[in-house]
């Protein structure tokens, strides 16, 4: 397409200062989330049998499987953005999977359990990649309309992925409380 009708369909050019900015965001957002997990996040070896860690890393593997593969593969109908659409796919869901570890872990683990730091574990990984799956949702929406960087503030700042953990440690709080 020439540049007439790219400006006429309101698509900005790759060349577009738009664009200049997401690698400076992605250093700054990825620093920030290394900085919080070395901070309050701690790797333990697991106390579940074999077993149950077969039957969580199958139920892994298939939710990252459709959050990856279905999502990803899904986005490329779009004609300007078939293959980008993939490798943003993976980096969002990757982005919004360490987001959720460190929100869902602390209201879990922190809020829920009294513990000092976040724990990494199987079930929390899970429950990880199913807010990558909300957010894909919307990636769906707002994909060919975005620039790369508002599409990753987008994922950052999505509400949707941390009113769930909230909602639970709410309900938990309630069961608490009339059993008391």
């Amino acid at each position: 397409m020439d540049k007439a009708k790219l400006q006429a369909q309101g698509i900005l050019e790759p060349s577009h200062g738009a664009y200049k900015t997401f690698t400076p965001t992605v250093a700054v957002v990825g620093a920030v989330i290394l900085a919080m997990f070395c901070a309050f996040v701690e790797y333990e070896v697991p106390e579940l049998s074999a077993s149950q860690i077969s039957q969580y890393y199958k139920w892994l593997l298939d939710v990252e499987v459709m959050i990856f593969i279905g999502f990803g593969f899904l986005m490329t109908f779009l004609r300007r953005y078939g293959f980008g659409a993939i490798g943003f796919n993976f980096f969002c869901s990757c982005l919004v999977m360490l987001e959720g570890v460190l929100i869902i872990g602390a209201v879990q683990q922190v809020l829920g359990k009294g513990q000092h730091l976040v724990t990494l574990e199987l079930p929390l990984l899970i429950d990880a990649t199913f807010c990558a799956g909300s957010a894909m949702i919307a990636y769906g929406a707002v994909l060919g309309k975005t620039t790369p960087t508002q599409l990753m503030w987008l994922m950052v700042g999505l509400v949707s992925n941390k009113l769930p953990p909230v909602r639970e440690h709410i309900d938990i709080l309630s069961d608490y409380c009339t059993r008391v």
